[in-house]
């Protein structure tokens, strides 16, 4: 049997014929034989030259033949990191980009701010897991019968990256996640599964926008919408694989955008906020739909690459 090394050295070479590869071959190869193998990186380098098992081997050329037929490496090893999150991730949801680890990024500031304005000791805490301590605040919650201080809700909730990672990263908020396609929810809720104590503060409902909704008062609406024109191109790796309902919004393009900040402030408590992923062409429009709707303190933020990507708004 051919070693670690020995099959990896093989994926890069097959790999490196591969037109248009979206990974880099040497690191395409490392992640899938770190998939196949199980083991962690560390371990894996100790054991770089010996003999893989077969079934790791007929596994590795099965997931290295999908990627040579243009597969996303996402879907071929089956699950992706997202902020602290490992996320499980297959055809029936879109692929969690960085553009969307800045919308958390805004949500959790949207958070603390709501926290602190409302006077939660909590606040100072949120958008670090490192420094927050989830699971004693939410025994005492639980012993108490009191709900979590803070109501979010995560519109077309996909894998589930944006309202998951908020329940994780921030103790003191229930989430809502929702979805209109049940394929979807179900890919939320095998991650939800993984959560640990904080899935206990998220809840999951399948329909169109709001209209999943019960009767929740928001402090944060977030939401990361298809937002593609029908006549706009993308590359074949995207269109190809990716869920259409997930990315083409409607003929303009702003068709959910205009959705959920239309309706936000009916939504909304007093002093909540929209958080809301948007193309870079679209912020001048998004930023007047948003005034339109009658919110105010509207703000766009730029994603890693300092493209306008992220609109905040807020209920006065």
């Amino acid at each position: 049997m051919p070693t670690w090394s020995q099959m990896h050295a093989r994926g890069v070479a097959c790999l490196g014929e591969v037109a248009n590869l979206h990974f880099q071959p040497e690191t395409a190869s490392r992640q899938i034989i770190a998939e196949v193998s199980g083991y962690e990186t560390s371990e894996l380098l100790s054991r770089w030259d010996e003999p893989a098992p077969h079934n790791a081997v007929a596994r590795y050329e099965q997931m290295l033949q999908k990627l040579r037929a243009g597969e996303p490496l996402q879907y071929v090893l089956g699950n992706w990191g997202f902020r602290c999150l490992d996320l499980f991730l297959d055809k029936r949801v879109l692929i969690p980009r960085p553009e969307t680890e800045v919308v958390v990024e805004v949500a959790l500031k949207e958070l603390k701010t709501r926290s602190v304005t409302l006077g939660n000791p909590l606040g100072n805490t949120l958008g670090n897991p490192s420094e927050v301590q989830p699971a004693a605040s939410l025994v005492q919650s639980v012993q108490s019968n009191a709900p979590p201080h803070l109501q979010a809700a995560d519109l077309g909730c996909g894998s589930g990256a944006i309202g998951l990672s908020l329940a994780a990263e921030c103790p003191n908020v229930e989430v809502i996640c929702t979805d209109i396609s049940a394929d979807a929810l179900a890919v939320t809720r095998a991650n939800l599964a993984g959560l640990g104590t904080a899935g206990m503060r998220v809840r999951l409902a399948q329909g169109s926008w709001y209209e999943a909704l019960a009767e929740d008062t928001l402090d944060l609406i977030v939401s990361n919408p298809p937002y593609i024109a029908t006549h706009e191109q993308l590359p074949e790796i995207v269109v190809g694989h990716e869920p259409a309902k997930a990315l083409y919004a409607g003929p303009k393009g702003t068709e959910a955008i205009f959705a959920i900040l239309g309706d936000a402030p009916k939504w909304l408590a007093p002093g909540g906020s929209v958080v809301c992923e948007i193309a870079p062409h679209q912020a001048q429009i998004a930023t007047q739909i948003a005034q339109d709707s009658g919110l105010t303190n509207i703000k766009i933020f730029p994603d890693l690459t300092d493209k306008p990507r992220v609109l905040r708004a807020c209920r006065s």
